[in-house]
Order: C-alpha cells, then structure tokens, then sequence
C-alpha cells in the first residue's frame, strides 16, 4: 500500500515538473517569435517607403511616364530602381527642344562698317508656314526688312494665312515642297517637278498673285547626299529647271537650325554673324519651325548688327550672285556652283 502511495507521489511529481517545463519553453519562445514579427513588420514600413520615394524622384527627373494609369498598375512600380534597370529613358528618347542659354553672355563683337548699297543679305526661311510665322513676320516688321519664305505647300495649307500675310507685307514666297519628302521628290525629274509644280500653284491659289513664281529651293539642297538622289537625276532636274527659267538659290550662311536641339539664341547669333559678315551677298538659312524658339529672339540682334555694318535687306529674286551648291552640267554629274563673293568695301 505504502510502496503504491509512493508511486502516485513520484507520478504527481513527474506531471507537475512536465508541465512546468512546457511552460517553461512557451514563455520562451513567445518573445522570440513576438520580437521577429516586430523586426519584419520594421523593416517593411521602413523599406517601402524608400523604394517608392526613390521611384518618384526618378520619375521626376527623368521626366513623367506618358500613361501614370500604366504605371500604377504594375507591382514593380514600388520597387527600387536597381531591382530591375530601365530598358529606356524618356529624356534619352525625346531630344530637348532647345539648347539652354548660356550662364555667361558672349563677348560682344564690332564688325567694319561698309557703305550702303554694296552689300545685300537675304534672310531666307524654310518649311513654313507654322505658327512660328507671323512671330517671325513681326520681328522683320519692326525693323522694316524684307524676306523669302520657302514654303512647303502640304503640311502648311492649314496655315495658308500665314502665307498671305507674308506675302501681302511685302515678302517673297518661293518654292520648297509640296511634300519634303526625299524618297518621293528625287525618284525622277517627273517626280520632282510634278511636287514643284503643286506648290507653285498653291502660292498663286494663296497669294493671289497670277503670276507663277520660278524661285525654289531644294529640299535638302542641291548638294544633297547621293542616297537620296542620283546625280544624274539631279543633273536632268537642274537641266530643266535651268531651260524654264526656274531659279535655285541655296545657301552660304546657316543657323544649324535644324538639328536638336535647337540651338539656343546665342548659338543662332554664333552660327550667323561671322560667317555672314564675310559675304557680299549671304543667303542665311533658317527654318520655320514652331519648336525653333530661339530663332526670334536672335533675329532681333542679327538685323540691326548688320544695318549697322550697312548691309541692306532685300528679296532672293533680286540676288545678283545666286547661292548654289550644284548646278547643271553637260557631262552628266552636276558642277559645283557659286555665290561666295566676298564683301565689298568700296575703293
């Protein structure tokens, strides 16, 4: 009996000691899973914030994505960039619209004054009309100059006004395209002319004028690259241009207006006086173009530097030496041409 007390005595004993021990081992383990769920949870309210923070700021920089509903919608747009590189930036693909300004003027230049009436510049603008054009008729405006607008008839019918003003005020409205398209243009001389030809009669239908003009430009020049038109094609449409009595005027001064981005003011002003001031005719070409923002801004300090050196401002018919890069020849190939005359100083 004693020895069966005994046994249910050191049995109690044993489940008392089990228990505490279980016990024991869950107020153990409760603060550690406590103090890891608290660590986790940390790092998540630390961590998120971070990656979007830097994923906005990115974005701010580099310029908003087109669709931010696209954006939203993907997970990964909470990650951080370094998760997963950018195929392509937005700033990479899309070229600024223009140069900054410079944070330091240029030095200003004086150049020799000539006499009057030896030296003519011809301001002469392509690919319009754009609603660039009446500022750029506003500026020639206010210092009673005149110039040539070399019009591409397709994209500008819509601003055909623009064209009439032009003309009405005293500005020469001269062929460049219908379509400016090269593939199309140089195909053959039936090509190029039957695009001249729409534009030539666009003027007339615009101006009013019934008189077709025979000034014209070529879409790229007449020294453009044999890529786009074979010099024998080039030669055949000199050749018949020349037999009608069309006349091509290119270029011997360029704004570099074309390109992006777009030049700044200073760079304009750069690109077009001291080249300008060493010819007796410059034929400066600028583009009309309603991203060409600067483009006013320089014209504004290009003109009266060049009354003041006694340059006159007139119309490309009247020029004495045309600008041209190419003109036509009998052996097939187009020559080199002319109008590099230097400036006159009188005797």
């Amino acid at each position: 009996m004693f020895v069966l007390k005994r046994f249910h005595f050191l049995k109690l004993i044993c489940c008392i000691t089990a228990c505490l021990m279980l016990s024991s081992c869950v107020s153990y383990q409760t603060p550690t899973l406590s103090s890891a769920e608290s660590s986790e949870s940390s790092i998540t309210s630390t961590s998120e914030p971070t990656f979007e923070q830097t994923s906005s700021e990115e974005i701010s920089e580099e310029s908003k994505p087109e669709s931010s509903e696209e954006t939203s919608s993907k997970p990964e747009s909470s990650k951080p960039a370094s998760s997963k590189p950018s195929s392509s930036k937005p700033t990479e693909s899309k070229p600024k619209p223009s140069e900054p300004e410079s944070s330091t003027p240029p030095k200003p230049v004086t150049y020799p004054k000539s006499p009057k009436g030896l030296n003519t510049v011809y301001l002469t603008f392509d690919d319009g009309p754009t609603p660039m054009t009446p500022q750029v008729l506003d500026v020639l405006n206010e210092f009673g100059v005149k110039a040539t607008f070399y019009v591409v008839s397709g994209p500008g019918a819509k601003y055909a006004d623009y064209t009439k003003r032009a003309f009405d005020e005293g500005h020469e409205i001269a062929i460049h395209s219908a379509c400016h398209d090269y593939k199309k243009i140089y195909q053959s001389k039936d090509a190029f002319f039957e695009d001249f030809t729409k534009t030539q009669n666009w003027i007339m239908e615009v101006t009013g004028s019934g008189t077709p003009t025979l000034q014209f430009r070529f879409p790229g020049g007449s020294s453009i690259s044999k890529k786009w038109a074979a010099p024998s094609v080039m030669n055949e449409i000199l050749h018949t241009a020349q037999s009608m009595g069309a006349v091509h005027n290119d270029w011997n001064v360029s704004a570099g207006d074309a390109t992006y981005p777009r030049p700044s003011k200073d760079r304009l002003i750069q690109n077009i006086l001291p080249a300008a001031m060493k010819l007796n005719e410059p034929v400066i070409l600028m583009h009309d173009s309603k991203d060409n923002k600067n483009l006013c801004a320089a014209l504004r300090e290009i003109i009266p530097v060049m009354l003041e050196a006694g340059y006159t401002f007139d119309t490309i018919s009247n020029i004495k030496n045309p600008a041209q890069h190419r003109i036509y020849s009998e052996s097939g190939t187009p020559a080199s041409g002319g109008g590099y005359v230097k400036r006159q100083f009188g005797a």
